[in-house]
């Protein structure tokens, strides 16, 4: 009996190992230059029980009697044969047709072989793999491996990029750009106002669990163009430990630069900030025949101009866009929204064009 459950074992055993490969073969089914694996099985030692017999004139041989312990592990075996080629839209994508690897040559002067020909090129110009590491070409005609790096002098000298983010907001196009041409720069930063701040905390500064920074403003605090790169970077330093980021110092920029005197909090991160509430008086009739009327906009605004006469909206269709543009002058000032031909809604926004 223990012999039974001995073989059984080392077949499961054997065969946990195939499952293994299996497994593995199945999680690099998108794994470029990865070639499929095999495992190849032998059987254990027997152990003999009865030996063979010769035949004799009165009576036949016989066959020895022996028992197998079990099933074990003779190889893991590479299918080294050539995959079908794809394209990858990527012009340093390359791959081998037939037998053959790329050499490639490690900051050690290790050298190694791989079938993975995903290529890059570095700041100097050499090519080199998804790890870094140079891709070694032959200077020899029969195409026996050498050392020489492999160098592309026709494309000069490339400087490593610094990371870097654009959105746009009341019009204002903000640029986070950060100081250190690193990989670190990759990072996720949204930025918030809240009134939930106290008196004297212009800010407040998170890093959650994944990396991502979470700026919160002070939604009456003023900030100009460079108190708010400083609230940004020295909050990110406390939140990260005292330790600035590997990225390095977070640099922001506006175009145009309507900071002026400075933005509230609630201004920077607000998509409608300039637009004050407020009742207007004078309105007597609207657009499209009076089913749009006017009902808010900026306090202290009237409707009507220095001659009593009342301000009407107009409104035009853009044929190129499907959209109309509702707009009306109060004071000098003109404010001006868009709206679908699709378009449902009980209210329209106009802002002031001087603004965004």
């Amino acid at each position: 009996m223990n012999r039974a459950m001995f073989s059984g074992v080392a077949g499961l055993k054997a065969h946990q190992t195939k499952m293994d490969v299996i497994g593995n073969n199945i999680a690099n089914v998108n794994t470029y230059g990865y070639k499929s694996q095999r495992v190849v099985f032998s059987d254990v030692y027997y152990q003999t029980i009865a030996s063979a017999t010769a035949g004799t004139a009165s009576k036949g041989g016989t066959n020895p009697s022996s028992i197998g312990y079990g099933s074990k592990l003779a190889a893991i075996q590479a299918q080294m044969s050539q995959s079908s080629l794809q394209s990858t839209s990527y012009g340093l994508d390359v791959a081998i047709t037939g037998e053959g690897f790329f050499q490639v040559m490690d900051q050690d002067g290790n050298i190694f072989y791989t079938k993975a020909g995903i290529l890059d090129y570095d700041s100097n110009g050499y090519l080199t793999d998804i790890n870094g590491n140079f891709v070694l070409g032959t200077g020899s005609k029969d195409g026996a491996p050498g050392t020489s790096k492999i160098k592309l002098d026709n494309i000069g000298s490339v400087n490593p990029a610094k990371a870097s983010c654009k959105t746009t907001i009341n019009g204002v196009e903000y640029t986070l750009t950060a100081g250190n041409a690193t990989k670190d720069g990759n990072v996720s930063i949204s930025i918030a106002s809240s009134d939930s701040l106290p008196v004297g905390k212009d800010y407040e500064v998170t890093i959650s669990s994944t990396g991502a920074i979470n700026v919160l403003l002070n939604s009456t605090k003023t900030f100009s163009l460079a108190d708010l790169n400083t609230a940004i970077n020295n909050g990110i330093t406390a939140a990260n430990g005292g330790k600035q980021l590997a990225a390095g110092t977070f640099t922001l920029t506006a175009s145009p630069d309507k900071f002026g005197t400075g933005l509230t909090g609630a201004q920077i991160a607000g998509i409608n900030f300039g637009v004050d509430k407020g009742s207007i008086t004078g309105m007597t009739t609207g657009a499209f025949g009076g089913l749009m009327t006017i009902e808010d906009v900026g306090t202290g605004f009237t409707a009507s101009d220095a001659t009593g006469t009342a301000v009407q909206p107009t409104a035009s269709f853009n044929t190129g866009t499907g959209k109309w543009t509702i707009s009306m002058t109060v004071g000098g000032v003109t404010y001006s929204g868009t709206i679908g031909t699709g378009d449902t809604a009980s209210s329209l926004l106009l802002k002031n064009t001087a603004v965004g």
